[in-house]
């Protein structure tokens, strides 16, 4: 089965784990000033989604997600002409549009619009 949502992914441990948009917060903490090379593809539609571990003990006394975990950048890769996720991103460099990850840099298209759904 292929997911329409990101809520269609996490089916167990649902208390334990969370998929959904990333906050301004965990964005701002990987902004960086990346130096322009040779890119792996652009990624159009874009989106920074958030895998997170939640801290069940914190969150249940503040009402909040608390937790630590990954972002990725999900869209349509230009090149190759598919929908593609990337490995966990490490730094954002908006200004120039690119997104350094664990294993590739990426030029930034056209961002998405709308929400993805949170799970």
């Amino acid at each position: 089965m292929i997911p329409r949502s990101l809520d269609d992914i996490v089916r167990v441990n649902r208390d334990c784990f969370q998929i959904g948009s990333a906050t301004a917060d965990e964005v701002a903490v990987r902004i960086a000033k990346i130096e322009l090379r040779r890119t792996r593809d652009t990624i159009d539609s874009w989106r920074i989604i958030a895998f997170r571990t939640l801290n069940l003990q914190s969150n249940a006394d503040s009402g909040r997600v608390v937790g630590n975990g990954q972002l990725s950048l999900l869209g349509r890769a230009v090149g190759l002409r598919c929908t593609r996720i990337t490995s966990e991103v490490l730094q954002i460099d908006v200004d120039n549009g690119l997104v350094q990850t664990r294993n590739s840099l990426y030029r930034l298209g056209v961002k998405g619009t709308g929400r993805a759904a949170a799970g």
